[in-house]
């Protein structure tokens, strides 16, 4: 019977025989010009970019509007000095300060240019009225009508029956009377605004009134309706819209979601552009089955710092009754559900450097019930409470700093917090080669459980090494010396103190070598060697306040330390020997082909290891090795494979093995297909594992249906448990002007106090929708963020 990776690999083989048939009988995405061309101003169909090229446009797929290159758009001499001139094919006086303009009448100004049929000119009044094909443009703005008034004196124009065009941010419209004043801010009224090509069937706002600001870059828009090939979606009282890639007041697009859980989630950000080094974001929100609340983000920017200050409350939770009832440790005080969130990345001077990295919610289960639910947030363990001042002065690096979290997952904190650290770092290099490295750190433990135990522990660190290295190789000998000590407390007196001091040496080295492989290609050889040698000592006695083991990788079996925290040191006798082939592309610098392999021998079968429980010490009496191999392989543009597998023959015989087929083009096809088993993770003793290993299969792709329709897709299936992790289905429409997608999903529900990888958990259905406006702005974040995190290259 073949395995569950022989079978996989009969899957991949099939994969990639689906989609070579997808991409030979897909339709050409190649955009053709319409035979029924639009006969709006200065608009340029995508067919027509070919024979533009100044404009740097030919690998558009849409139109645009082009502005024509007029000579009298060079000038810079001021329009009020200068002089006018005016062309027709016939003139005479109506009256004594009147001149009647007829045929091809055409009058310059400056970079001003009005055409029309008739012109009537007031001399005294400074005044034209203007009747008949009118075209008025300045750089960067066109007006058209059938009748306009224009003051020659204040530049105002006032036009009725009018199209509008403001080339640099793809605006267009008409209107009924359109009023352009002095300082070139347009009020439009009865109206209609888009960033779509004219007479297309995309998004349009009808409104009474547009006021589009030249100086504040924004439009702001009185009793409109979207509307979407004619039909109204939307209706907006006020609606204050950027017009440039510069901040603006104003409201922005809604949020509108939902689901079985929550009812309808509607969400408001209101955009308050308070300064240029600061905003305000409010956000009132209505959440169909739990209640209203709001939402405030604030962002600073000064010249040493940056800061954001995220919140949200959701007021008299109507289902918080019901969530203490699926679980009696419910930790909510009251019904007021929040989450708190701030941020701060700050450089007082070039030795001064601050951070901070805050997070809070109500309770446990308030990103699951309130979040965005894609699958990275609602397997969070827990967030981070993190701050840290550092001061710099010649060699040496001194930090103060606090570490703290907040669990999401188990009633019982089960981590200890960091209040404070306090260490000191030192760097010194006596010569080219020589290197001397000194840490010291003195770090307070405190644990949320009065009866946990707790104490201070002092690290100690040091480390000569000399390098030297060439073009061929290096090699790098080094000596270290560690020292740990506890002072323990809620601890029995003889055992309060423990200490322990590791001396132990590191040789490194390796070789380079390469050839040309072909006319195009090199070949490189490359070899890494390890020898650690450490004394053994018994560390089972020490406290662990904040170690675990680092993650199997091709890479760990060349690191020094085997443990990411203070509380073990490796103490083993171990060398690792290397080999890595690369193939580069000469022309395109390109790694077609790399393969490592790499083995770590253990002499005296020796390992110092946490295991779940986290203080017992295992010894292998036996000689062992841990194997790794990876190999990366991009056959070309669009296809790349990745292999990846670590084994260890040690007690615990942990193992890890990845298979990842990609597949992504131009033409905007993707396919990922992936695989993976471990049994490398951790867990506390209380946690009750559905099994001992992990075994996925994660398939995602994105094909195009036809030339704006796409099909997206995922299945993300745990093998070891057979239960789905997530799977969605839907469809991505995109035009030139506006997007929509639909999507039906099913995901895991995660129940309170249970990991992902611990119960098995409810699932659950859902229907998100999409729609983007260019120009106005997006209902669907959620649903992207789903998508980046589900689909490999979207």
């Amino acid at each position: 019977m073949l395995t569950r990776f022989q079978n996989f690999i009969i899957l991949i083989v099939k994969a990639i025989s689906l989609c070579s048939t997808i991409i030979a009988n897909a339709e050409d995405l190649d955009m053709t010009t319409s035979e029924d061309n639009h006969k709006f101003i200065d608009w340029v169909e995508p067919g027509s970019f070919r024979a533009n090229n100044e404009n740097n446009m030919d690998n558009m797929s849409c139109g645009r509007f082009i502005e024509p290159k007029l000579s009298i758009f060079d000038t810079e001499i001021d329009i009020s000095s200068s002089p006018l001139n005016i062309t027709a094919d016939s003139s005479g006086n109506s009256s004594e300060n009147e001149v009647l303009l007829e045929g091809n009448v055409q009058i310059t100004q400056g970079h001003r240019l009005l055409r029309a049929d008739r012109a009537l000119l007031n001399n005294k009044i400074k005044k034209v009225e203007l009747e008949g094909n009118i075209t008025f443009r300045e750089p960067g703005i066109v007006l058209a009508g059938e009748r306009a008034d224009i003051s020659l004196a204040s530049s105002e124009i006032t036009m009725t029956n009018a199209q509008y065009v403001i080339h640099d941010l793809s605006l267009s419209g008409t209107a009924m009377r359109l009023k352009r004043n002095t300082n070139g801010n347009l009020t439009i009224e009865n109206a209609t605004y888009t960033n779509c090509q004219p007479d297309s069937s995309g998004w349009q706002l009808v409104t009474s009134e547009i006021n589009i600001s030249e100086n504040e870059n924004s439009a702001s828009v009185k009793n409109a309706k979207l509307k979407i090939n004619d039909t109204t979606i939307f209706y907006f009282p006020y609606l204050k819209l950027s017009t440039s890639d510069k901040r603006a007041t104003g409201m922005l697009m809604p949020s509108i979601n939902m689901s079985q859980t929550n009812g309808l989630d509607i969400a408001q950000p209101f955009y308050l552009n308070l300064a240029p080094n600061y905003d305000f974001i409010f956000t009132p929100r209505f959440v169909e089955r739990r209640g209203s609340g709001f939402g405030a983000k604030i962002r600073h920017i000064n010249k040493w710092s940056r800061n954001e200050l995220v919140g949200s409350i959701i007021f008299d939770d109507k289902k918080t009754s019901e969530s203490r009832l699926e679980s009696s440790d419910y930790l909510l005080v009251n019904d007021n559900r929040y989450e708190v969130a701030f941020s701060h990345l700050g450089a007082f001077s070039e030795k001064f450097l601050s951070y901070i990295d805050y997070a809070k919610v109500s309770d446990a289960r308030y990103i699951r019930d309130l979040g965005n639910f894609t699958l990275d947030e609602i397997s969070l363990s827990n967030l981070t409470q993190a701050s840290q001042l550092q001061y710099k002065r010649n060699n040496w690096l001194y930090t103060i700093s606090t570490l703290d979290f907040q669990s999401l997952i188990d009633r019982h904190e089960n981590h200890y917090s960091v209040l404070p650290a306090i260490a000191a770092a030192g760097k010194y290099k006596l010569n080219n080669s020589m290197n001397i490295l000194i840490s010291h750190k003195l770090s307070s433990f405190h644990h949320s459980d009065a009866e946990s135990i707790e104490g201070e522990r002092l690290d100690l660190d040091y480390s000569m090494s000399w390098s030297n290295s060439t073009h061929w190789g290096y090699l790098k000998p080094e000596l270290f010396i560690s020292h740990r000590s506890y002072e323990l407390r809620n601890i029995p007196e003889v055992n309060s103190q423990q200490k322990i001091t590791v001396p132990f040496f590191v040789l490194k080295g390796g070789l380079s070598l390469e050839k040309l492989a072909t006319k195009n290609t090199l070949q490189t050889l490359e070899t890494d060697f390890l020898y650690l040698n450490s004394p053994k000592k018994n560390q089972h006695k020490l406290q662990n306040f904040d170690t675990k083991e680092r993650s199997l990788s091709y890479d760990l079996l060349f690191e020094n330390n085997h443990f990411i925290g203070g509380d073990r040191i490796s103490n083993d006798e171990r060398i690792s020997i290397g080999i890595t082939s690369r193939m580069i592309g000469l022309d395109s610098h390109d790694e077609k082909f790399i393969l490592r392999v790499a083995k770590s021998y253990y002499p005296d079968g020796m390992q110092q290891r946490l295991t779940r429980q986290l203080n017992q010490l295992i010894t292998d009496r036996n000689k062992k090795t841990m194997t790794a191999i990876d190999l990366k392989a991009n056959f070309n543009k669009n296809w790349h494979l990745d292999i990846s597998s670590i084994k260890s023959s040690l007690a615990s015989k942990r193992t890890k093995k990845s298979i990842t087929l990609r597949y992504n083009d131009a033409g905007n096809r993707i396919l990922n297909l992936g695989y993976r088993k471990s049994n490398d993770f951790q867990a506390n003793a209380s946690s009750q594992r559905l099994t001992d290993e992990i075994e996925q299969l994660d398939f995602s792709l994105l094909v195009p249906v036809s030339k704006k329709l796409d099909f997206i897709g995922r299945w993300y299936h745990d093998l070891s448990n057979n239960r789905e992790l997530e799977a969605f289905a839907g469809l991505e429409f995109s035009s030139c002007c506006w997007s929509a997608a639909i999507l039906a999903r099913r995901s895991i529900d995660i129940k309170y106090n249970n990991d992902i990888e611990t119960m098995n958990p409810k699932l659950k259905n859902s229907i998100i929708l999409k729609l983007e406006l260019n120009g106005i702005g997006s209902t669907g974040k959620k649903l992207d963020r789903i998508l980046k995190q589900g689909i490999f290259g979207y």
